[in-house]
């Protein structure tokens, strides 16, 4: 029991001491709250994905697409 009750602990402290490190900056310069230089420098990066910036957009090209179908079909028409 003594030996869980020190790994839990442990896990508990990991934990915070990565949110701190890793979280932190991040809201701290969203509400602009002081922190130290080497705080933010270690500071989680966000994608674009993340932030909101990622816009696709597919298109089919269907004057290509139905040639290459049209040339598909004809050679297979032609050889049966």
């Amino acid at each position: 029991m003594q030996n869980l009750r020190w790994k839990i602990i442990t896990i508990v402290v990991v934990f915070v001491v990565f949110a701190a490190v890793g979280v932190y900056p991040i809201i701290a310069a969203r509400y602009g709250i002081h922190s130290p230089g080497w705080l933010m420098d270690k500071q989680l990066k966000l994608g674009l994905d993340l932030k909101g910036g990622v816009h696709l957009v597919l298109r089919v090209q269907t004057d290509d697409a139905l040639k290459a179908l049209t040339d598909s079909e004809s050679e297979r028409l032609r050889e049966s």
